[in-house]
C-alpha cells in the first residue's frame, strides 16, 4: 500500500510550536490505541512506536496508519521479551534496565508519543543516551504547562501511560476506554472531522493543505 503524504513527525514539525491541540491529538491517539489493540489482541508486541512510524494517509481528517513492523514479534502465552530494542527516547524503563517485558512497553511508547504531540517536545531529555536513560528510569515528567491548556482527563491518561512500573501501567484496553478517549467517541466524528472548534479546524486544514509534500523512498 502506497501512502503519498507525510509521516506524523513531518506533519508535527509544520505546526506552530511543533505541537497539536488536544482535539487533534485525541483523534490521532484514538486511532493509535485501536491499531495497537489489534496488534496485542493478535499476540504481537510492536516495540518501536514513534512518530516516524505513523503515516498520515489522509491529511484532511488525520487518518493515520502504523507502519514498519521490523521490530515487532509474536509472543506465545505467558512469554516475555528480553532483547533491548527500540528508539532511545521512546524505550520503556523495563527495556532500558534489561528486565523481561511484554506488551506494556508499547503503552509507554504511546505515552511518549502523546506527550510529544501535545507539548512539542519529548518528556525525557539527555545529552547522552546514558543521561537520557537515567531520566527515563527516574520517570519524572511534567504535564503542567503555563503555555498549553490540557484537560485533566488528558493529563491523567498521560500519567497512566508514563508509569515507570509496568505492572501499574495502564493496558491498551483500559486506554481505549479511558474517560479522555470516550470523549472522542461521544463528541467527535473522526471520519468527517466534525469538531467543536470549526473555525480553528478549518484554518488548520487549510494550512496543512498548503504544505509541499516531497516523495520519499
Amino acid at each position: 500500500e502506497y501512502i503519498s503524504d507525510l509521516d506524523l513527525l513531518d506533519l508535527l514539525k509544520k505546526q506552530p510550536n511543533h505541537c497539536f491541540n488536544e482535539t487533534i491529538t485525541l483523534i490521532i491517539m484514538k486511532q493509535l490505541f485501536s491499531a495497537v489493540k489489534h496488534c496485542h489482541d493478535n499476540a504481537i508486541v510492536y516495540r518501536d512506536i514513534k512518530l516516524e512510524n505513523i503515516m498520515v494517509s489522509n491529511i484532511n481528517d488525520f487518518d493515520i496508519k502504523l507502519i514498519d513492523f521490523g521490530t515487532a514479534r509474536r509472543l506465545n502465552k505467558n512469554e516475555m521479551c528480553s532483547k533491548k530494542i527500540g528508539t532511545p527516547h521512546y524505550m520503556a524503563p523495563e527495556i532500558i534496565k534489561g528486565e523481561q517485558y511484554d506488551y506494556k512497553c508499547d503503552l509507554w511508547s504511546l505515552g511518549v508519543l502523546m506527550y510529544y504531540l501535545l507539548y512539542g517536545t519529548k518528556p525525557f531529555q539527555g545529552e547522552t543516551n546514558d543521561e537520557l536513560f537515567a531520566n527515563i528510569i527516574k520517570g519524572d515528567v511534567n504535564v503542567n504547562s503555563n503555555n498549553i491548556s490540557i484537560s485533566n482527563e488528558c493529563k491523567q491518561l498521560l500519567m497512566r501511560l508514563l508509569e515507570v512500573d509496568p505492572y501499574k501501567r495502564i493496558n491498551i484496553n483500559d486506554a481505549l476506554h479511558s474517560e479522555w478517549i470516550l470523549q472522542c467517541n461521544s463528541n467527535n466524528n473522526i471520519n468527517g472531522f466534525i469538531l467543536e472548534h470549526n473555525e480553528l479546524i478549518i484554518l488548520i486544514k487549510n494550512n496543512i493543505e498548503t504544505i509541499s509534500v516531497q516523495n520519499k523512498i
